[in-house]
């Protein structure tokens, strides 16, 4: 952006970050001011409700890892988030059949993976 002038704040999602060089924001496309400089369009969000405990920051990484390689397969969003949640479920189900429950990584989820993909 040029200036963050046209950036609306009250917009439904808007993210905006500042640099010594540019003003980069992140909202919806339709929410895009007229004076952006350059634009990237086709990404996916999604929000986390409630608090996210710092423990839980590998398996959200990994969690949206299996949910971009369903997108990248051209499934639609609501398919693409409920396969990634019911696979990330199943490896963790498999992973509690080799340890105790509290000593699951997020390294883990991904090692099993491959066996409870179809």
């Amino acid at each position: 952006l040029a200036s963050a002038a046209d950036i609306r704040p009250d917009a439904d999602f808007c993210f905006v970050a500042r640099t010594d060089e540019e003003i980069s924001l992140v909202c919806k496309t339709e929410d895009t001011p007229q004076g952006t400089l350059a634009r990237d369009d086709g990404w996916r969000a999604f929000r986390i409700q409630g608090v996210l405990d710092f423990s839980l920051i590998g398996i959200l990484a990994k969690l949206s890892g299996i949910l971009a390689a369903f997108l990248a397969q051209g499934m639609d969003g609501l398919n693409a988030a409920a396969a990634a949640a019911y696979y990330h479920g199943k490896a963790g189900e498999s992973c509690c059949l080799d340890k105790a429950v509290r000593s699951i990584l997020a390294t883990d989820l991904i090692e099993a993976l491959p066996f409870v993909l179809p």
